[in-house]
């Protein structure tokens, strides 16, 4: 009987070893000793190497030596299989001083036949200065070399330009968030789905590596649209990610969204994202003007420069009541040092708003004197959220002596804030054309305004046509121009395009927006995955509970449908960092095709080596894109 405390290696030359005796004994009729020989040779085996260097496993180090802050460098590793039967790399991860390096496996492939390999880059991109070491953990069937380890190190040094560096900036609708801000979607009808974009944007003078963005909290009730990863922005460059909060049952729930890049002064940027699911009905205020939500707390409308003693514009705030009770206005004030430069009508203003309804109040700037001015608006209603029933927002304006213009960018007769997402084409098919949009330029201002330019700009910009004929312009006070904008696709993917018009208003030159748009392909597949018929969205999170070390849990069952008409092809499935071992998955032979309404069945199952927090997160990669869900259990 073979000792329970042997490995698997010595179960399988004990194996191996009774095979000789049958061939010897004559039991094995059709297999000489010779072919029993073969056959005990006949096993994958993984190597590893770059460029003409074989890395060992345990001892093997690579170096990137020196390199400035913010710099990267890339090292490509050639991992084949030199054995006789087919080789499964079943996950990777990496453990130590991670955040300075990147592993990119996405052309890595898991199943290697005898003679053939693949590649992964690793990236060596110091936030600081200082010594880093990473290992790097590959687990496969090898049977010597079933967990395969090496080393990687570097140093990163001071930039001798420290003035030239990436800056990280994440805006929400147009506010800036500082690091650790926390957005606060309030309550959340359970059933029901809100979206939170946010834009991620270049401004330092160097390119931005977006290494990876990590996701922890109450996974299961949020689910993401995010773009490829990694990624790099050049300066002035953009990307959106979208977080969609969907509760299905009462209670607070978190995400935090950390974003780990090679910007040295915030590498590893985060966001917190809170709602409510809620079974009771209950009214939620929204609070917007043109095209900017106002949040409690974090937005500051600007009026920009007026005048003194002229009155600006009035701008339309507009309350919305977006929950499934009536909302109660009890009083709308302004509050600070300054308030009586900005006249607050509320004369039309409902005092109930009905679910889905809205109403306006109005604010005009009217500075008394030069100078910045800055006032609060507060507003008391029935919103049982805290930071929603007394709703506080900052407002804001220049006084000046001098008349001066200022320009309004408008479409559909809603004002567009500089900064912001100005228009979003929605979903269009490839090599079709949208109808033309137009926008409206006008002089709000007391001068002249003139527009002497006006581009547009980013990796996706040839797929929006510009018609801008009408600029260069003069524009005397309260006239108007227009420009065009046509979204016409030539490939599949989210595409988004930079407006820009320079003029010589004071305050806002140059006057920037964003136009997104989404191609598709006629057909296009889509996988969801499904947990005892629930969908279990990208991004979700599994807990297998507390589990005794060396013992399994039972195999969790996961199901695959393909719920569109094209077909759902998956290239190959991993599991990325964290504890690979511990977690068993049962997948079908990649790669494999799923027709329309076709099913495929994984199983994943917890086996801890130790006692501790264990988690993986599994990645299946498709021509419907990246798949996620983060396996998590405790040794106990």
């Amino acid at each position: 009987m073979i000792n329970p405390g042997w490995s698997s290696k010595n179960e399988l030359k004990a194996l191996y070893l009774l095979l000789i005796l049958l061939g010897l004994l004559g039991i094995v009729s059709c297999t000489t000793r010779v072919d029993v020989f073969e056959i005990i040779s006949q096993e994958p085996n993984i190597r590893i190497s770059y460029e003409e260097y074989e890395i060992q496993n345990k001892t093997g180090v690579f170096s990137f030596g020196q390199l400035e802050i913010s710099q990267r460098k890339n090292q490509t590793f050639n991992i084949s299989n030199t054995g006789e039967l087919t080789l499964t790399i079943k996950g990777i991860s990496f453990v130590g001083d991670y955040d300075q390096f990147y592993v990119d496996d996405s052309s890595m492939e898991t199943i290697l036949e005898s003679g053939s390999s693949t590649t992964i880059t690793v990236s060596f991109i110091p936030t600081r200065s200082g010594t880093f070491t990473m290992k790097l953990v590959l687990e496969s069937d090898d049977p010597d070399d079933e967990i395969f380890t090496f080393n990687l190190t570097g140093v990163g040094i001071e930039s001798s330009q420290t003035s030239s560096k990436p800056e990280l900036e994440v805006y929400y609708n147009i506010t800036k968030l500082n690091n650790c801000t926390q957005l606060h979607l309030g309550k959340l009808f359970i059933g029901t789905s809100e979206i939170v974009e946010l834009l991620i944007k270049n401004e330092g003078e160097t390119s931005l590596y977006i290494n990876d963005i990590n996701y922890s909290g109450n996974l299961s009730q949020f689910s993401r649209e995010e773009p490829d990863i990694p990624t790099i922005l050049a300066k002035d460059e953009y990307t959106t990610l979208r977080i969609i909060f969907h509760p299905d049952s009462t209670g607070t729930y978190e995400l935090e969204v950390s974003f780990v890049t090679n910007d040295p002064d915030e590498n590893d940027f985060t966001v917190t994202i809170t709602g409510e699911g809620n079974a009771t009905p209950e009214p939620d205020i929204k609070i917007s003007t043109g095209n900017m939500e106002i949040l409690p707390g974090i937005t500051s409308y600007d009026f920009g420069y007026v005048q003194k003693t002229m009155e600006s514009e009035p701008v339309s705030f507009k309350i919305e009541n977006t929950g499934n009770e009536d909302l109660k206005i009890y009083s709308i004030n302004t509050t600070g040092t300054d308030n009586t430069d900005f006249i607050l009508d509320t004369q039309n203003v409902q005092e109930t708003i009905s679910p889905g309804d809205s109403t306006l109040f109005y604010i005009i700037f009217k500075p008394s004197t030069e100078g910045e001015k800055i006032a609060s608006v507060i507003i008391s209603t029935n919103d049982p959220d805290n930071q929603e029933q007394t709703f506080i927002f900052e407002i804001k304006g220049m006084g000046t002596t001098e008349v001066v213009p200022n320009i309004q960018v408008s479409v559909d007769s809603v004002k567009i804030t500089s900064g912001s997402i100005g228009y979003d084409f929605g979903v269009v098919t490839i090599g079709e054309s949208t109808p033309s949009v137009t926008f409206t330029i006008q002089n709000t201002g007391t001068e002249p305004l003139g527009v002497s330019d006006m581009t547009k700009s980013g990796a996706d910009s040839e797929n929006f046509i510009l018609d801008s004929t009408s600029i260069p312009a003069y524009l005397s006070p309260l006239s108007t121009i227009f420009f065009t904008v046509t979204y016409n696709p030539s490939y599949k993917g989210k595409h988004s395009v930079e407006i820009s018009i320079e003029s010589n208003d004071p305050d806002t030159d140059p006057f920037t927006f964003i136009i997104n748009g989404e191609a598709s392909e006629k057909d296009t597949p889509n996988m969801q995955i499904y947990l005892n018929g629930q969908p279990y969205y990208d991004g979700s999170s599994y807990y297998f509970g507390e589990i005794t070390p060396s013992e399994s849990s039972d195999p969790v069952t996961f199901t695959i449908v393909n719920e569109r008409s094209a077909e759902l092809r998956i290239n190959t499935y991993k599991k990325r960092g964290g504890e690979i071992k511990d977690f068993e998955v049962n997948f079908p032979n990649t790669p494999l095709t799923i027709p329309q309404g076709g099913q495929e069945y994984f199983t994943v199952t917890f086996s801890p080596s130790n006692s501790g927090s264990k988690s993986t997160r599994l990645e299946i990669l498709s021509n419907s894109g990246k798949y996620n869900i983060l396996l998590e259990g405790i040794g106990q």
